[in-house]
């Protein structure tokens, strides 16, 4: 009997746990901010570019983070990279990573926490070298700030001791 409520109880956390899973998805940002995509837990958004010309060049990205009503979320990482080889070589390449009107993020790599949610433009700029130019490409990671799946674990873990502990307890010393 002890056996079976022990299995249900942790078949229930489990289930729980699962809740607040996610899966991951990737999506290409966008050079406009008309069809942006949102980037929820787990998801991955990349971006690529090139570019020709003298001097320095900047490609702006848009995305959103989150959705409406909730926390928004961490960029766990930013990565940019260069195109190796003398043909599309690229220096200095570095970015900004704004809201609407702060910047909130800079540099070839960051890693940015509680972002809240909204829409973010991440400007990437540097100076091509190479002999047809220069090209870059770059991943954001981004996982959601874990406080709510944390809480149902605390959660269920509290109200399995307390199960536990009430029937341990003999039924004749329980007070009614």
């Amino acid at each position: 009997m002890k056996l079976t409520t022990l299995a249900k109880a942790a078949c229930l956390v489990g289930v729980i746990g699962l809740a607040g899973a996610a899966s991951a998805n990737t999506y290409p940002l966008t050079t406009t901010a008309l069809g942006e995509p949102t980037l929820l837990n787990g998801d991955i958004g990349t971006i690529y570019g090139t570019e020709s010309g003298s001097g320095l060049q900047t490609t702006d990205f848009f995305f959103s983070l989150g959705v409406a009503g909730s926390l928004g979320g961490d960029i766990t990482s930013l990565d940019l990279t260069v195109a190796p080889g003398l043909n599309y070589s690229i220096v200095g390449l570095t970015s900004t990573l704004t809201d609407t009107s702060t910047t909130v993020g800079g540099g070839a790599s960051f890693d940015l926490f509680n972002l809240p949610t909204g829409n973010y433009e991440l400007a990437v700029s540097g100076t091509p070298v190479g002999s047809a130019g220069g090209i870059f490409s770059g991943v954001i990671s981004v996982d959601a700030v874990p406080l709510p799946s944390a809480v149902w674990l605390l959660l269920s873990g509290v109200l399995g001791v307390a199960a536990m502990t009430r029937r341990r307890v003999p039924a004749a010393t329980r007070s009614v």
